[in-house]
């Protein structure tokens, strides 16, 4: 009986450190099963998009972080389309975490320098900049991309800025099917700061942008040639759901829906409602953009047309036309629209 009651707990013992050596082994296989998936995967991609004639390389790929993190860590990257004219991509070290137990959800580090190279240069650089991306069993994913203090140099405009930007993207290959919204966009920037070279009317402080648009109708790849026609034809719209800006003294707000006309370029209504009118001729004034009488005038004629809520700041409730690449209020024409080429546009696609 006595030795009974010794062994008892050496077995205990032994049953429990066999126990979780069968876990470890177990783990250890799994972990290293999506390793190998992973740069497989990767390795397969990159075949891939080579023989559609993209040339893409990297120095080294380096697999580590366990048993808790999956990272993938790539050295050396670059990626070369030649599509009618040349584009070359060079990232910094990139850093890839996954959790083994979630492995549908990435977050990608791309802090550091990024080189687009190609009739011009742009160098981006900033101080934070990641990206979630959540991957679907259908082939739908999203992915989420924030940055801090983010700056693109470009070599013939000058420097594009922001202090926050954040832009989620939604895809989904069965609301395809459904005829559902198969792309939907939401842009955020604080604090921007575009290039002086642009020479904007109203300086180049742009203090907030916000902009959500949505695709709807079927949208298939984009190496089909005649993915528009296709995609006009069964009536896809771009539903710009929200757009807001306040850029100096001017305050917008506004929605618009946009298709594409026979010729395949932009058609269709945006509504806006505007704050700081008054100021905003006042700013023109002063930059020697419009006459003082110019500016008077218009004054009259803005505040004629405003709404002056008790208690509030007047507005404006502005109806937009595009239609024949002109943009026009009510029956007056403020803006004429460039021609788009599609070829040239769609050649530039990374493949």
């Amino acid at each position: 009986m006595a030795n009974k009651r010794l062994r008892s707990p050496f077995r205990t013992t032994s049953m429990v450190v066999l126990a979780l050596a069968l876990v470890a082994g177990v783990w250890t296989a799994y972990w290293l099963s999506i390793a190998e998936r992973i740069e497989i995967g990767i390795n397969d991609w990159i075949a891939d998009q080579q023989s559609k004639g993209g040339q893409i390389s990297y120095k080294s790929l380096d697999l580590f972080g366990f048993p808790f993190w999956l990272n993938v860590r790539m050295e050396g990257a670059s990626i070369l389309v030649e599509r009618g004219q040349s584009l070359e991509w060079r990232p910094p070290v990139l850093v890839a975490r996954i959790r083994p137990w979630r492995p549908a959800k990435i977050d990608v580090d791309l802090r550091g320098l990024h080189q687009l190279i190609g009739e011009s240069r742009v160098n981006l650089i900033s101080r934070e900049l990641g990206a979630v991306v959540h991957v679907q069993r259908s082939g739908a994913w999203r992915g989420t991309l924030k940055g801090e203090d983010v700056s693109a140099e470009f070599s013939r405009a000058g420097t594009l800025s922001a202090k926050r930007v954040a832009i989620d993207f939604h895809w989904g290959s069965k609301w395809l099917e459904a005829e559902k919204l198969p792309l939907r966009l939401d842009l955020a920037g604080d604090n921007i700061q575009l290039p002086a070279a642009w020479s904007l009317p109203l300086g180049n402080d742009v203090t907030m942008l916000r902009l959500t648009a949505s695709v709807a109708g079927r949208l298939k790849s984009l190496r089909d040639p005649d993915v528009l026609v296709r995609w006009r034809d069964d009536g896809g719209t771009l539903e710009l759901n929200r757009f807001s800006l306040e850029y100096g003294p001017l305050h917008l707000d506004g929605d618009g829906t946009f298709a594409l006309d026979n010729d395949l370029q932009p058609m269709g209504a945006f509504a806006a409602r505007a704050e700081g009118f008054m100021e905003t001729l006042d700013a023109l004034r002063l930059r020697n953009i419009i006459g003082n009488r110019q500016a008077a005038a218009a004054k009259l004629v803005l505040m004629a047309l405003a709404d002056q809520p008790s208690g509030g700041l007047p507005y404006l409730k502005v109806p937009l036309t595009l239609q024949g690449q002109e943009v026009t209020l009510k029956s007056m024409v403020i803006m004429k629209v460039p021609r788009i080429d599609w070829s040239h546009v769609l050649r530039q696609q990374v493949p």
